[in-house]
């Protein structure tokens, strides 16, 4: 029971951090019964920091009931584990601004608190497809996906695919790709943010190759 607390804590918790960061100020909700009448279903938007406060009490409650990913098995990906719970509490205080409370959470995990995590050798593999990526020792938290050939399938989320097999798992691309190029820009980075990957160079000069996998950008570089 533990675990299964834990596990919907933390993904209340994830919801909730997701909506705010969307919205900024949506009805806080943290009961049934309220939310199974029309009124709560329609109820006033909290603010920001109601949210937030309940986003951080979701993660730390998340960080003392779930185990770490070192139990391996089905625990090691897939879940969220308490080192996913700490990740995301990290990020919350981030985001409001209490450096000093993340920094310890932080240091924690690198101290191995909350489970075994390494960063990668190669910061690319954390962006590669496959068995040998996925769920890799420098990674929290991930959504599992189908497999194309286990239930799977490669068909696009479109208004014109006409398969009956068509998910949603493949849009991703529709997603992020820029407008030029026929995507939806939902996720695009901040000009400062491609600027600061600009000044940073390698020992040889050439840019951060850290900014290929991170901003779909081209460079003359590559």
């Amino acid at each position: 029971m533990r675990r299964i607390k834990g596990q919907a804590l933390f993904l209340r918790g994830l919801s909730y951090y997701n909506l705010v960061g969307y919205y900024q100020n949506p009805p806080l909700i943290t009961d049934y019964a309220g939310y199974s009448s029309l009124e709560g279903l329609y109820g006033e938007n909290s603010s920001y920091d109601e949210v937030l406060d309940q986003v951080e009490k979701d993660f730390s409650g998340a960080m003392e009931l779930l185990p770490s990913r070192d139990m391996g098995g089905e625990w090691s990906g897939g879940r969220a584990t308490c080192g996913s719970a700490a990740g995301y509490y990290a990020r919350t205080l981030m985001v409001r601004h209490k450096f000093s409370e993340a920094l310890v959470v932080l240091e924690d995990i690198i101290n191995k608190k909350y489970g075994t995590y390494r960063l990668m050798d190669n910061y690319g593999d954390n962006f590669r497809e496959g068995s040998a990526y996925e769920n890799n020792d420098e990674s929290l938290f991930e959504v599992q996906f189908l497999d194309y050939g286990s239930q799977g399938t490669d068909d696009e989320w479109t208004p014109v695919n006409t398969s009956p097999n068509a998910t949603q798992g493949s849009a991703i691309e529709s997603n992020f790709a820029p407008g030029v190029y026929g995507g939806w820009a939902d996720i695009s980075a901040s000009p400062w943010l491609y600027e600061l990957f600009k000044k940073e160079r390698t020992t040889d000069g050439k840019l951060d190759p850290r900014l290929y996998w991170t901003i779909g950008t081209y460079e003359t570089d590559w």
